[in-house]
């Protein structure tokens, strides 16, 4: 039961949250003036994959076929609102087990969704093939004299990290993720306010599922470029956690730096009178260079205060520290260099450094036309395998996978 004096700030939430709807959607009619401006977008493509899964007996290796198609629609009324539609539909031939992940793939800042697939239906046994669906964009931009307003269903990223980032929370890429290309939209209010020339401030409120108080986000965050080192700043409250962030970057000499750290405090709501016991800190820093216009590195470390050190502990780290690491110190880097004006060649690895663990992830990009695009690649987890008593390596423990995609934008 809720006592009164929480109710009643809930109910100040909710209230304040649909009266700034409600104002803005009453201004949007006198914005839509003149004649709109409509621009399509959008890609095909598909992966062929074979999986190499570890188990504690031997090794499974399964297949798939992923096909997708996305289509992005922006209207323009008077340089002063826009619209913003995205639409996707994924045919996927592949085992059950691969079908439950796509399934449970479910967005986790979306305050109402459609189905996610449409065959076979909800009810019934999927065999091999399966069609999805997803809106994942669908938000107008507002410009106003003082800033931007965003609502809708509107990507949300943060951080200035290549591997992991501390200050990502909303909806970050997982390391195994083979399509990295769009950002999965999530449902809120956000507003934009240039402060000077290279300074901006950025708030909003993201929604969990039915925009319930405990699923919801609140962000503050703040960009300020001072002696030609650009700052940020974050303060969040999600899912009753508590994040507070900074990081820079900036250019030493023709290579570039940057740094940033947070400090989580899990169940905030509770905990917030022992930070010092409860919380913990992320942080990551790196450098970048690029050669003779063809070859770009980067080298980063990242530390998870909220990892364990011991494999056999990595569950507890999955319960506290609300994101995909496990361990506690890692070591990363990247290459990318352009064999040809049409062929790429690119790699990056990310080691564990308290159980030894690789993952390793190279590609070769074909230019074959324009706009049209062949990749050849691997995801690979080197390291001892999980056995019958759990994990024995973070990234031992990922499947190996093996792609092609072909792409196609128009």
């Amino acid at each position: 039961m809720i006592s009164g004096s929480k109710g009643q700030l809930m109910g100040s939430k909710w209230l304040s949250e649909k009266l700034f709807l409600t104002v803005l959607i009453l201004l949007i009619p006198s914005y839509l003036r003149g004649t709109p401006n409509v621009n399509h977008s959008g890609y095909f493509k598909n992966f062929f994959t074979a999986l190499d899964q570890p188990t504690a007996d031997s090794t499974v290796i399964t297949g798939s076929v992923y096909h997708r198609i996305r289509y992005q629609c922006l209207v323009s009324f008077n340089h002063l609102v826009q619209f913003n539609l995205a639409y996707s539909l994924a045919a996927v031939v592949a085992t059950r087990d691969q079908h439950r992940l796509i399934s449970e793939q479910t967005g986790d800042y979306r305050y109402q969704d459609l189905s996610s697939r449409i065959y076979p239906g909800d009810q019934d046994e999927i065999e091999n093939f399966a069609l999805y669906q997803d809106v994942d964009r669908a938000f107008m931009k507002i410009r106003f004299n003082l800033g931007d307003v965003y609502i809708g269903r509107q990507p949300f990223s943060w951080g200035i990290s290549r591997n992991y980032s501390p200050t990502d929370f909303i909806s970050p890429f997982s390391l195994n993720q083979l399509d990295q290309e769009q950002r999965r939209g999530s449902d809120g209010v956000r507003v934009k306010i240039p402060v000077g020339m290279m300074n901006e401030l950025d708030f909003g409120w993201v929604a969990g599922s039915e925009a319930q108080s405990d699923l919801n986000a609140y962000f503050t965050r703040m960009r300020i470029n001072i002696a030609k080192t650009d700052f940020e700043f974050i303060g969040a409250y999600f899912r009753k956690n508590l994040l507070i962030g900074v990081g820079f970057t900036r250019s030493i000499f023709q290579a570039g730096f940057w740094s940033e750290g947070a400090y989580l405090i899990p169940d905030a709501h509770e905990n917030i009178d022992q930070f010092y016991k409860n919380g913990f800190f992320k942080f990551s820093a790196g450098m970048d260079y690029s050669w003779w216009g063809t070859l770009y590195g980067f080298v980063e470390y990242d530390y998870n205060g909220g990892g364990k050190s011991c494999p056999e502990q990595y569950y507890l780290s999955q319960q506290r520290s609300a994101s995909s690491q496990l361990g506690k110190h890692y070591l990363g880097g990247g290459l990318n260099y352009q064999f040809k004006p049409l062929v790429n060649i690119s790699g990056n690895l990310i080691l564990n450094l308290n159980d030894q663990s690789v993952f390793i992830t190279p590609r070769l990009e074909y230019n074959i036309a324009e706009n049209i695009y062949l990749y050849f690649g691997s995801y690979s987890g080197i390291g001892s395998k999980p056995d019958q008593m759990g994990m024995k390596s973070e990234f031992g423990s990922y499947p190996r996978i093996y792609y092609s995609s072909f792409s196609v934008y128009f």
